[in-house]
């Protein structure tokens, strides 16, 4: 599994606590104090099987020669999204890590319907299946890759 946008690591907590389910993580996330915190207050690392990178996402991406049964996106400054994470040069990026007929999660916020509709029919192009929640101001989207 891998989290961009990790920070203390919560999406993995609760796969931990509440499913009992503990995948071998790298959890990647740009603030180095938020990490740090991840490490020492969250118990994520039971299993000795979690890896923290500070790095920036796209770099990670483009970077890392690891394939991925699930890929976790929850990229975030503050309330807004980096507008990298909507571009096609991103989803190209992260479907280079995810296994064929991997999980590709991608929690977001829009501000401009014409910009939700642009991205969802990039993921509906670039993905086998795309499933879509919406939870107050937020849009997950869940991806099955080819």
């Amino acid at each position: 599994m891998l989290c961009l946008g990790a920070g203390l690591g919560s999406g993995l907590k609760i796969l931990q606590e509440k499913y009992q389910v503990f995948p071998s993580a790298t959890l990647v996330d740009i603030d180095q104090d938020v990490l740090a915190w991840s490490q020492e207050y969250m118990s994520l690392n039971t299993k000795q099987n979690v890896m923290w990178i500070q790095q920036d996402a796209l770099e990670f991406l483009h970077t890392s020669e690891t394939k991925y049964d699930l890929i976790m996106i929850d990229l975030f400054i503050d309330l807004k999204m980096p507008h990298f994470v909507k571009n096609e040069e991103f989803l190209d990026a992260t479907l280079t890590q995810v296994q064929a007929k991997g999980v590709v999660i991608f929690n977001t916020v829009f501000e401009q319907k014409i910009v939700q509709n642009r991205f969802e029919n990039t993921l509906n192009q670039k993905f086998y299946q795309v499933e879509k929640m919406y939870l107050k101001l937020n849009s997950i989207y869940v991806c099955i890759a080819f």
